[in-house]
């Protein structure tokens, strides 16, 4: 028996409900499912089905037998759709050697194989991980690999442009949020998230506002991967339209982790997460964002400031707050030192790379 069909013409015509396959023409980044059989304990059968004009193809099938110290036969892994292309991707075990192999196909009277390409071989017993995502604009992505393995891939081509590789390890599930960002999970409960095609970040359906001021807009989604909550904030420069993730809270059955915005200093955003088990907060971190560069500086140690706490940032990404009566700033390594205490201290901001406070009314001046 092949272990893997595709043919040039209807491979298998008769009635079949809308419940069994997917129908064509698809919506964008449709997931096509695949239907599998299993044989016995170890073996599975494979195959993909899609519905065209009320009649059932068959795309691709397979036969694999996972060993415990070597696999065998073919995988169909993963499908996607858009308007009458579907793209698949297989795994072929043979030898101890695991190719994983992406088909594209454009399905009407007859199905004509597109183009049909090795995203990733290595020596591997275990089957990969395996998705494949297609939209109406032609992008192809794709990611294979096995857990937390460094040789695994994301990756995407699309029409006119050089193939992008994404990620390093495997991530999946892939999604496409508003048409034109693909999403993927990479480990448990950490999102990556790739612009297909430009977007104005104030339009992002899946974020809502979370904070603003007349420079820079925060936005947040909230995912709830594997029995997690992970909350996603975006930092959005209202000047140019573009945006990029700022930081990223998981919190799960056995980590409780609680974000807290300390607040906006012109494009900064100060940030404080607290660790623990659900008892106490035994880990606490603080980070300095800016939303219109790549800077991100995170504190680990010190005497953090708490929401509510004066604060302030300076060009370089300095950062300073007042609590408990003591002005504490981030020095050269972003250690926690303190500047200033014993007493009034008050209006704490920055003048580009100084922070500037009163202490009893006088004024007071670092660079």
């Amino acid at each position: 028996m092949r272990a893997l069909l595709v043919a040039g013409a209807l491979l298998a015509l008769f009635p079949s409900s809308a419940a069994a396959c997917t129908a064509l023409p698809a919506p964008s980044a449709t997931k096509v499912p695949i239907h599998r059989f299993k044989v016995d304990e170890r073996t599975q059968r494979t195959v993909l089905r899609v519905c065209v004009h009320g009649h059932t193809v068959e795309l691709a099938r397979g036969r694999f037998r996972e060993g415990r110290r070597r696999s065998s036969g073919v995988r169909v892994g993963a499908a996607g759709a858009a308007g009458h292309r579907v793209a698949w991707i297989t795994e072929r075990h043979r030898g101890g050697l695991r190719t994983s192999e992406v088909t594209l196909a454009s399905v009407g009277r007859a199905v004509r194989v597109l183009r049909r390409f090795t995203v990733q071989r290595q020596r591997a017993h275990v089957s990969a991980q395996l998705d494949v995502l297609l939209t109406r604009a032609g992008d192809l992505a794709w990611t294979a690999g096995s857990y937390d393995d460094p040789k695994g891939v994301v990756a995407v081509k699309q029409p006119g442009r050089r193939l992008r590789r994404l990620d390093i390890y495997t991530g999946r599930p892939l999604a496409l949020e508003d048409g034109r960002t693909l999403r993927w999970l990479s480990g448990d409960t950490s999102y990556d998230f790739f612009d297909l095609h430009p977007i104005d970040c104030r339009s992002r359906s899946r974020f809502t506002p979370y904070a603003r001021n007349d420079r820079v807009l925060l936005t947040r989604a909230i995912y709830r991967p594997n029995h997690s909550e992970v909350s996603v904030v975006r930092g959005c420069d209202l000047a140019t339209g573009r945006d990029r993730v700022l930081i990223e809270n998981d919190s799960n059955i056995g980590v409780a982790s609680d974000l807290t915005l300390i607040g906006l200093d012109r494009t900064w955003a100060v940030f404080r997460q607290d660790a623990g088990d659900g008892r106490g907060w035994d880990v606490s971190t603080l980070m300095l964002a800016d939303v219109v560069t790549d800077r991100s500086p995170v504190i680990q140690r010190g005497t953090f400031p708490i929401a509510g706490s004066p604060f302030a940032v300076t060009d370089a990404g300095r950062g300073a707050w007042i609590v408990g009566g003591t002005l504490y700033a981030t020095g050269r390594d972003y250690d926690v030192v303190a500047l200033d205490s014993g007493g009034a201290l008050t209006d704490l901001h920055a003048e580009g790379d100084a922070l500037v406070w009163t202490r009893d009314g006088v004024l007071k001046r670092v660079r």
